[in-house]
């Protein structure tokens, strides 16, 4: 385990702000996410389970960098890192967060083998920070 990362909602620019979102708000908003299969995809696949809401996904994309421009062009709604989401939020989008709070874990995962010394050198650092 390397860390805890929050996740936020990004609502395109405009949206009525509020000090949090619930899952259930959330999933009745039209959305930009990854394809299935994808780590933010099942994790929004989850949120949305648990809430019993059928989410309306309104853009797909493989491309991760495209889903901010898409939620300030107002595509939909789209779960991100509160990193990332505090970069949109300058561009103008509204940053909520989940209530209850949501978060990821980030891991790191290798083989059981011996690694290549540039994947010690990498586990060592990852570990080390």
């Amino acid at each position: 385990r390397l860390g805890r990362q929050e996740i936020v909602a990004v609502l395109p620019p405009r949206s009525p702000v509020r000090p949090a979102i619930s899952a259930a708000a959330f999933g009745r908003l039209p959305l930009v996410t990854n394809p299935v299969g994808t780590s933010t995809r099942r994790l929004l696949d989850s949120l949305l389970d648990e809430a019993s809401v059928t989410p309306h996904i309104a853009v797909e994309t493989d491309q991760r960098e495209a889903i901010v421009p898409l939620v300030l062009a107002g595509a939909g709604a789209a779960l991100l890192p509160r990193s990332m989401a505090a970069a949109a939020e300058l561009q103008g989008a509204v940053v909520l967060a989940f209530h209850p709070p949501l978060f990821r874990d980030l891991v790191l995962v290798h083989r059981d083998a011996t690694l290549s010394p540039a994947g010690r050198a990498f586990v060592e650092l990852c570990l080390e920070h």
